[in-house]
């Protein structure tokens, strides 16, 4: 049952999106105010961050004392699953709710915004009386008047594509771009974001910081790579990656103390994740292979490696978990439902989605019984035959890459060798590094899986295709 706390702001939100008015006539910086209006939505998403690639994850060289402060008084989600093993995917299944070819994006040599007849969170917010801003890396398609067409009232972005410069880079604003002049982008990142949360401190808002930290170039502040360039046995690109983190952590306690300064901390929900899991490629020749909890490969693969990612939920007036971990699956397209129920936008039976809310599971520390997720990634073109995957319950079903449909440099007619990866299957509950195929011991639940994602991906396919004639 949802604890009376959140009901009386549940309550609350429900009437600010019907009324578009907030119950109270003046919104002052007082107890009984925030108690009144709804919450803010602060998501804020890494670059390449790794499952073991933060402090209260495992990893036992990098401090991230800020993001451990969050997940201490919040709820660590140890199963909680990227959209896909790259950037783009990700995002726009984040802001649509849909697995990424169902809005008709994919990110290959032929990259593919979603389609503007789809759906996305931040309009619905903003439709509720939300005031939204994104800041740091977009990478989700371009749009013709901008991220306003979306639903993102303002916006700072220093990387509209994949990646950009640390140093040099421009800020993509309504107003126009400018260069940075040397503003080091993770700053840049905390900064806009701190400045808005100043900006809208009277009025409900949601805040997307989109961090390009760890994500290449290799780019650390030489204050910040002090800590770890001589520790024996980290190599160099891993000692500026540990720096690049060490410094996006900073930033998120500025954000944190920004909400307390403006007594907004208690009513906002904070959720921390990363897109994909860590890039191990070397970079420049520099090794950034890492601890990442002895997981099964990495970026660009569907394997645990490469799609299950860190996350933490903080809502100290709300969320109140019986549990300080969720240790059952839950996925990036998940939180559109969810993110909306908490601003009171409900959304059951109204969009046509693939995330389930997760409120109530979360409050309750309590598995979504019954939910299929599946992934499907190449860099060539969309294929069923390399890099793909389906979770249900504790089993996975998994298909490796096809090496040369997960490179950049084979062309888009490449085709299919004669030689095809089997399918494997994984209980991930008992084997979470996907050591032990268990295929032959359990053939009629492998048979099944693969019957369901084979129908699934033809379905997504023809859906993808029709946004793409």
């Amino acid at each position: 049952m949802l604890r009376r706390d959140f009901i009386k702001a549940l309550s609350a939100a429900t009437a600010f999106a019907a009324t578009g008015s907030l119950p109270l006539n003046s919104i002052a910086q007082s107890a009984q105010a925030q108690e009144t209006k709804p919450p803010n939505i602060v998501f804020i998403m890494a670059d390449d961050l790794g499952y073991g690639d933060i402090a209260c994850f495992g990893n036992p060289i990098v401090k991230t004392p800020n993001i451990d402060k969050l997940a201490l008084t919040g709820q660590c989600l140890t199963q909680h699953y990227s959209a896909g093993p790259v950037c783009m995917p990700s995002r726009v299944a984040l802001l649509t709710g849909k697995y990424p070819y169902r809005s008709g994006s994919r990110m290959t040599k032929e990259s593919r915004p979603p389609s503007l007849k789809v759906t996305s969170f931040p309009k619905l917010l903003s439709d509720a009386g939300y005031t939204n801003k994104a800041v740091g890396k977009w990478h989700a398609g371009n749009f013709p008047s901008g991220l306003k067409t979306i639903g993102f009232d303002d916006y700072a972005i220093c990387a509209p594509g994949g990646w950009c410069d640390f140093w040099e880079y421009n800020i993509h604003k309504p107003s126009g771009k400018k260069p940075s002049k040397g503003y080091y982008s993770t700053d840049m990142i905390t900064d806009e974001s701190v400045k808005f949360i100043q900006e809208n401190r009277d009025k409900p808002f949601f805040l997307y910081t989109a961090y390009t930290a760890p994500h290449f170039p290799l780019q650390a502040r030489p204050e910040d790579l002090e800590e770890f360039k001589d520790i024996e046995g980290i190599a160099e690109g891993t000692a500026i990656v540990y720096a690049m983190i060490k410094r996006m952590d900073q930033g998120i306690g500025q954000i944190v103390q920004k909400l307390k300064d403006e007594n907004l901390f208690d009513n906002t929900l904070i959720v921390f994740t990363s897109d994909n899991g860590p890039n191990f490629g070397s970079y420049k020749g520099l090794d950034q292979k890492r601890y990442n909890a002895n997981l099964a490969e990495s970026k660009s693969h569907v394997a645990e490696g490469g799609i299950k990612v860190p996350t933490i939920v903080h809502w100290p007036r709300s969320l109140k978990p019986v549990s300080q971990t969720y240790p059952h699956m839950m996925h990036l397209v998940d939180w559109f439902p969810t993110l909306l129920s908490i601003a009171g936008v409900q959304t059951q039976g109204k969009y046509d989605i693939d995330g389930t809310c997760y409120l109530s599971q979360l409050l309750e520390n309590k598995e979504n019984t019954g939910i299929k997720r599946y992934w499907s990634y190449n860099k060539t073109r969309p294929s069923n035959k390399s890099n793909c995957a389906m979770r249900q319950g504790p089993w996975k079903l998994y298909r490796p890459s096809i090496k040369e449909f997960n490179s950049w440099n084979t062309p888009a007619d490449f085709p299919l060798p004669d030689r095809i990866p089997e399918y494997r299957l994984y209980r991930i509950d008992t084997d979470p590094c996907e050591k032990n195929d268990l295929s032959a011991r359990f053939p009629e639940r492998r048979n099944q899986m693969i019957k369901d994602f084979e129908g699934w991906y033809d379905k997504v396919i023809e859906e993808h295709n029709s946004y793409n004639k």
